[in-house]
């Protein structure tokens, strides 16, 4: 009896320590920010890669379409569902960008997706 519960303990410990976390990148800017390494200098504050228990991986970004392609907002995180897997969503001041990816710190890139063939590089960076 011993063993059995031995080997179970062995085998949960090892469940465990074999399940692997997704990791991601987590940070934010704005327009405003001194600080843009969210944008331009993934990794370089500590912090900015996340191990997460969650599923997804996602970035948002934000521009204004005057002037076209000026950044308003990016963000980077991790999330059990995402809103949007895919989509380039547009009102009449914005245009948003929505992507989310399932594997190691596939948010990044620059955010920009092509909505009429729908093909990315890495987030839509050519």
């Amino acid at each position: 009896m011993k063993i059995h519960i031995a080997f179970i303990l062995v085998f949960l410990l090892y469940y465990i320590h074999s399940v692997k976390s997704l990791k991601c990148y987590t940070c934010s800017c704005t327009e405003d920010d001194a600080d843009t390494s969210c944008l331009d200098n993934l990794g370089a504050k500590e912090g900015d890669i996340t191990d997460c228990d969650k599923k997804y991986c996602i970035l948002v970004r934000i521009d204004y379409k005057d002037p076209r392609g000026k950044l308003q907002s990016i963000s980077r995180n991790c999330v059990d569902k995402p809103a949007y897997i895919h989509e380039v969503i547009e009102d009449e001041t914005h245009i948003g960008y929505f992507t989310a990816c399932k594997s190691d710190l596939c948010n990044d890139g620059n955010g920009h997706i092509n909505s009429s063939s729908g093909e990315t590089g890495v987030f839509g960076d050519k």
